[in-house]
């Protein structure tokens, strides 16, 4: 009886995942819709580095310099240990694009939305 409920439990296990949908991971030159970037920023910091991910310590992708105008698709929330940049402690980075195909994250106190 038990090998019975064992094989019968396999079937249904197995006919249910193969009735579900596969994974994102196995579909191919699929893209999710691009994120409108509007969101404009100003510059206020003399000179700020755009960095490779949201962290203080991560690697420089380019700097920027009071006044320039960046397009931002979003905030990213900060974990772990603040930082202290442009004279103010926080968590938040913005995303930005400062050309093709620099894009990366500017501390929240270094900029201002317009």
């Amino acid at each position: 009886m038990l090998r019975f409920l064992v094989v019968v439990q396999t079937s249904i296990v197995l006919a249910v995942a193969l009735a579900l949908p596969t994974s994102a991971h196995s579909r191919q030159h699929e893209q999710a819709p691009a994120a409108a970037c509007d969101i404009s920023i100003e510059v206020i910091a003399r000179k700020a580095a755009v960095r490779d991910e949201a962290r203080a310590d991560a690697p420089i992708v380019t700097s920027v310099k009071r006044g320039d105008i960046l397009q931002s698709c979003t905030i990213s929330i900060g974990r772990g240990e603040p930082y202290f940049k442009c004279g103010a402690e926080h968590y938040d980075w913005y995303l930005v694009s400062t050309g093709t195909p620099k894009s990366g994250y500017l501390p929240v106190t270094c900029a201002r939305k317009l």
